[in-house]
């Protein structure tokens, strides 16, 4: 048994191992975001739609579902890159998606090997910290900001698999230098955190948050610095956080700022959402709990431990007072923390006759939540079965076929053209066609009438709404085109003079809306 825990050892520590699994877990990645199945519901086809509307103008972005001036939150550094990539390449953002979740799979497997260099002063505990990170997990939320396997590859495009590996980066850099005087290289290093600081928060408010209390507790806890050399380091992530108020395509701040009322708009989830079973879903990250403990019983204190103890205080307190949508997140870096204290377990243990049965036990603990998550995580890229039998990634239920099949309106919609279709139509259509929809399926900081649009779109193709109510919806919204699926194809009957039918398949008919002779004919710009 000894012989083979050690034999575990040596394998789970090898960089050769890290490297398999780091070429499997990209592989895997870009892969499967081509053979992802519709999400549904995910936030997938939104951060098409911010990258789409950036592809048509970086400068002067158009609002990705709806017609109007109002930016959206997503209108961030990373939808940026990636949509002038799309331009640059004459390439629809949809076909980057592989490439973007490559991308940020390869960023966050480089950043486990920088910040267990840095943190756990041993670069060999990367590959057992990144099964920690994907593993250690009971049924996590589903929802953006989550690091488990399950999301993955869906996610792996959202803007938090971005800001995540550059915060890991940061932190991991950060006041690890002795320094006698500032020089050049001193500043320029403060400058790249300040800038660090920036994009993440604008990216990823949270997970920006989390960078800026991060750095602001290493800042304290790194040792033999003199004062002065403390409090420049305190401001630097101040600096950054205020640098990312400059950013001009959204008020980051009013965003900000109304975060608490975020679930009035329906943009976030209920708070409680979040203390929801809370403890259960991380418990196997409390394995490192109890050396995190014993941290905090000696001095001087290290940089895991107080961070535990301010996510926590951070995540209580909105419990108890603020009851704060985002602040309820903080869930994750507790879970962070966690994770990180199942290393700091090994490292305690490495001079012990246990170390290997420890390393061994860590392997299986991960290997066994594995399973569940594992098996999450195909489902997202479709069945396995339908792969088997030979159904192709074009096959009716693979995000492709709902990409080609939206793509043939092109011809006929875009530009500031509005398409009155069901929500999940609209929701999916707008990023790939480049037009404007009435309702959508998500709101944002800044779309005040999501309610109202969301019941109009659902009024008009209910059964029971009068042809009457129906055009004065059209109006309401300057839609000039109908969207209707087969399912829906009886509404049209009673008002068919109204319309121009310009596509039609076996799923759905597209209609263009004659105006009346009393309203100027509406122009589509192409």
């Amino acid at each position: 048994m000894a012989k083979l825990a050690h034999c575990i050892t040596q394998i789970m520590l090898s960089r050769r191992t890290f490297i398999l699994f780091s070429a499997l877990l990209i592989g895997y990645s870009v892969i499967g975001m081509y053979l992802m199945y519709v999400p549904g519901g995910g936030d997938y086809w939104e951060h098409l739609a911010a990258i789409n509307s950036f592809s048509s103008n970086p400068a002067n972005p158009p609002n990705p579902y709806i017609l109007t001036d109002k930016p959206t939150h997503l209108f961030t550094p990373f939808h940026l890159f990636w949509g002038v990539v799309s331009k640059l390449l004459n390439i629809h953002a949809f076909w980057l998606f592989p490439a973007i979740a490559g991308a940020n799979a390869l960023l966050f497997i480089a950043s486990l090997r920088v910040f267990c260099r840095s943190i756990f002063r041993n670069e060999s505990y990367a590959l057992l910290f990144a099964l920690t990170l994907l593993f250690f997990w009971i049924r996590p939320w589903a929802w953006s900001g989550f690091y488990n396997f399950g999301l993955i590859p869906l996610t792996l495009i959202y803007p938090y698999w971005f800001a995540l590996p550059i915060a890991l980066f940061t932190i991991a850099n950060y006041a690890e230098q002795e320094t006698e005087g500032w020089n050049l290289k001193t500043w320029l290093n403060h400058g790249l955190t300040c800038l660090s600081v920036g994009i993440v928060f604008v990216v990823h408010p949270l997970t920006g948050s989390f960078l800026c209390l991060s750095l602001c507790i290493k800042a304290i806890t790194a040792q033999h610095k003199p004062t002065l050399n403390t409090i420049i380091r305190l401001a630097v992530p101040v600096i950054g956080l205020a640098l990312s108020m400059t950013w001009p395509y959204f008020p980051v701040l009013s965003s900000l700022l109304g975060s608490g009322s975020f679930s009035d708009l329906g943009f976030a989830g209920e708070w409680l959402e979040f203390y929801n079973k809370a403890g259960l879903r991380i418990l196997p990250a409390f394995i490192g709990l109890p050396f995190i403990i014993l941290q905090l019983t000696r001095k001087p204190f290290s940089f895991i431990p107080l961070t535990m103890v301010a996510v926590v205080s951070i995540y209580a307190i909105n419990y108890a007072v603020l009851h704060n949508p985002a602040l309820s997140r903080y869930i994750i870096f507790i879970a962070f923390c966690g994770h990180a204290g199942v290393i700091f377990s090994l490292i305690h243990l490495e001079k012990h006759p246990l170390y290997n049965l420890a390393v061994t036990g860590i392997t299986c603990t991960a290997l066994f939540f594995s399973v569940p998550e594992i098996a999450t995580s195909v489902w997202r890229v479709g069945p396995v079965i339908d792969l088997v039998k030979g159904i192709p990634p074009e096959g009716p239920r693979s995000n492709t076929a709902v990409f080609l099949r939206y793509s043939a309106l092109n011809k006929y919609i875009g530009g500031n053209d509005v398409v009155m279709a069901p929500i999940p139509d609209s929701w999916q259509m707008a990023g790939i066609t480049g037009c404007r929809v009435v309702g959508v399926l998500n709101s944002n900081p800044f779309m005040m009438d999501y309610f109202e649009r969301k019941a109009a779109t659902e009024k008009f193709f209910s059964a029971d709404t009068s042809d009457t109510d129906r055009f004065a919806i059209l109006s309401d919204y300057s839609a000039n085109y109908l969207f209707v699926p087969t399912c829906h194809a009886s509404i049209v009957s009673n008002f068919s003079a109204r319309l121009e039918l310009v596509y039609q398949d076996n799923e759905s008919s597209l209609y263009a809306v004659k105006p009346q002779k009393s309203e100027p004919a509406s122009r589509s710009i192409d």
